[in-house]
């Protein structure tokens, strides 16, 4: 263990006046879980409200505790997955994400709806009804299937069903 006279004297001034400061943390580079999401995606049997983001964006900070009201209000119906562009890179570029915040809207692993920035709180919940109130996807237009192809449209627009894949 090395000497850190700066943490020692935090930890001095800390005990002298009351104050704890947050545990030191070792810098370590952030791992990229978009396997795991992207397994978890396709493992759903609920629709997946999918919410990227970033810590620097302040519209996705403000967008946060809707996300969460939502997660609360729909518990059970519906599956909410806040996924941070700057570290899970490899979803973030599937999903071709160009600008936050961005929210996917996925039943049957097909995306449903997108909804691209920050919006009212009530854009949210009636896509959650839309996408509830939805018959299941075609079994071509799944994401496990669909062959995604430069320059092609795989994401649906908002307020319409996804699109099938361009041959």
């Amino acid at each position: 263990m090395t000497f850190k006279p700066f943490a020692m004297l935090g930890i001095l001034c800390s005990l002298a006046f009351g104050q704890f400061p947050p545990p030191i943390m070792e810098e370590t580079a952030p791992f990229d879980s978009s396997d795991i999401i992207a397994d978890q995606l396709l493992k759903s049997k609920v629709p997946v409200l999918i919410d990227f983001w970033a810590t620097w964006c302040m519209p996705c900070r403000m967008l946060g505790p809707t996300v969460e009201d939502l997660k609360k209000k729909y518990a059970g119906k519906i599956r909410v997955m806040k996924i941070n562009v700057d570290v899970n890179r490899k979803i973030s570029s599937y999903f071709r994400v160009s600008a936050i915040p961005a929210v996917f809207l996925v039943k049957d692993k097909a995306v449903m709806l997108y909804l691209q920035g920050l919006r009212p709180k009530e854009d949210y919940e009636s896509a959650i009804k839309q996408v509830l109130e939805m018959k299941p996807a075609p079994a071509d237009s799944t994401l496990q299937k669909q062959q995604r192809t430069p320059g092609s449209d795989n994401v649906a627009n908002e307020g319409r069903k996804s699109k099938e894949p361009r041959p």
